[in-house]
């Protein structure tokens, strides 16, 4: 029903839950006119109402004099418990922190219960306190963010990314760079190292009332936020994380990863069907986290000449500086030309130089088309803001390294995974031992192939003994001398005669994919 005339809501005042009677006393004790209840404010049968004010919870909720978070209840029906206080012995904790100011805290423990709505994410003390570090290295706020928020329940599986919008409203400010999908557009190639906690499944209708609330909204299997679970079914854990055993490589300083270890060159399909490019350094702005390490790719010209390195070539020699080429076949490779010692910077469109191993690649237009858009492949320019009103598919398309190798039970005796998970080993042609990821036992049981697609994203530095218990010299080196001499990898699967989609997150030598072709690939 809807009550939006003044009074409206009196008729049927005693039907509303105890949490919502409980909350509108203590507002009413405060002297606080006004209270914003989402399922009230929000015209919850308004697909409108419900996109134009989920898009702005950051707004309503950082605005607030106050929020309520009634986050110790089983569910509505318990209501504030402070606000009956013979009903419950729990100790209040506070302390004195100023005169005549006394200092409450929250447990952890109550607002990381498995109960815990998904929504209140945009409420709860601990990611408020990692805010307070988004000016220093938002992306480390996003790290800690994705595991609190997937932990959580959601009453539709659909609102995934619509609960995570406050949050995220902020850390895009921050980042100076679109989200997509749950992934922040300025540090991609980190944002796609994430992994499961526990076996997880694809984030799909299952029943004809869920696809009508989906309304054909659909989740790509390369962001968190395409998979989901049974979290009934789960002890109190993150369904996904960036864990420090995949990623440690990276962070000591990520941009210098970004700009030195990445190569990929990420488009998706936009709302027409048209293929747009998620970063371009003459037109985005750069990450202002104030510690150098965090920032994102590059933004702006001028970093690239002062910090590049020249490689010689013959060719025509420009005085005045610095001039950009770009050609209809190599659409991402831009080369600066520097009048000094006859050499010549080489950067892409995320600003990064480009190295040995992919100088003398050919560029390729792309040319893989979608049943959708089947005539040709449209190319978009650079957005900043995508477009609301025709959202992005969740299709990436890119070219990169694509190799077939097997999968082999792993014998490592290192701690089990996590439900449902396994420890595979990646083997090459001849059987050798190059890699290992971490699987869905499910998946792998279902799996009757005995080669398996992988595709390469982008550098890693080493293996974690879990990883490599034994060191076999697939490479002529010592562990010790190792680094960056492996892939982060992507184990993927047809989804049809185009696509693909993600299954597993791993690590592989960069050798094992000596024989690899460099294909375009569509991922959804």
């Amino acid at each position: 029903m809807l009550h939006r005339n003044h009074g409206g809501l009196e008729r049927n005042l005693e039907e509303l839950p105890r949490v919502f009677h409980d909350a509108f006393n203590l507002v009413r004790c405060l002297g606080v006119r006004y209270i914003w209840v989402d399922s009230l404010c929000i015209v919850q049968d308004s697909s409108r109402s419900w996109g134009l004010n989920s898009r702005v919870m950051d707004l309503i909720y950082g605005n607030a004099v106050l929020t309520i978070c009634a986050a110790d209840g089983v569910d509505s029906s318990t209501g504030l418990r402070a606000m009956h206080p013979k009903e419950h012995d729990t100790p209040q904790i506070s302390a004195d922190c100023a005169p005549g100011c006394l200092s409450t805290g929250m447990s952890e423990d109550i607002f990381a219960d498995r109960e815990g709505a998904g929504w209140s994410l945009d409420l709860v003390n601990a990611p408020l306190q990692m805010l307070r570090e988004l000016n220093r290295r938002a992306l480390w706020v996003y790290s800690k963010c994705v595991p609190l928020y997937t932990a959580r329940i959601l009453t539709k599986q659909k609102d995934i990314l619509a609960a995570f919008n406050g949050i995220c409203n902020l850390m895009e400010k921050a980042m100076q760079a679109p989200f997509i999908f749950g992934l922040p557009s300025s540090h991609f190639d980190m944002a796609l190292l994430w992994e499961p906690q526990s076996a997880l499944e694809r984030r799909v209708p299952k029943t004809d009332k869920e696809r009508a609330e989906y309304g054909g909204m659909q989740f790509p299997s390369w962001s968190w936020c395409g998979w989901t679970s049974d979290a009934l079914d789960l002890p109190r854990e993150n369904k996904s994380e960036y864990k420090a055993s995949m990623v440690d490589g990276c962070l000591p300083n990520v941009q210098e990863w970004l700009m030195k270890h990445t190569w990929i060159h990420w488009y998706i399909r936009d709302g027409h069907g048209n293929l747009r490019p998620l970063w371009h350094r003459e037109k985005s702005k750069e990450d202002k986290s104030s510690e150098k390490r965090w920032k994102g790719y590059r933004a702006r010209r001028e970093h690239l000449v002062a910090e590049g390195h020249r490689r010689g070539r013959s060719g025509e020699r420009l005085t005045g500086g610095v001039a950009q080429y770009d050609d209809q076949e190599e659409r991402d490779v831009r080369v600066l030309r520097y009048d000094g010692d006859g050499g010549d910077f080489i950067f892409d469109d995320y600003g990064r130089l480009i190295s040995e191993r992919f100088a003398n690649i050919k560029g390729k237009s792309f040319c893989s088309t979608l049943p959708e858009n089947p005539y040709r492949v449209v190319m978009a320019d650079y957005s900043s803001e995508p477009d609301k009103e025709f959202p992005d598919q969740p299709i990436l398309q890119f070219w990169t390294w694509h190799t077939s190798l097997h999968l082999v039970p792993s014998e490592n005796p290192g701690p089990k995974p996590g439900k449902g998970l396994c420890r595979y080993d990646i083997a090459d042609e001849i059987g050798d031992w190059c890699g290992s990821l971490v699987l869905g036992e499910e998946w792998i049981t279902k799996s009757q192939r005995s080669k398996h697609d992988f595709i390469a994203i982008s550098e890693a530095k080493a293996f974690t003994k879990d990883e490599c218990d034994i060191w076999t010299y697939y490479i002529p080196k010592e562990r010790e001398q190792s680094e960056w001499d492996l892939y982060y990898v992507l184990l993927i699967e047809r989804k049809d005669n185009m696509r693909w989609e993600r299954v597993a997150l791993g690590k592989a030598f960069r050798a094992a994919f000596a024989n690899a072709e460099w294909k375009e690939i569509i991922l959804g």
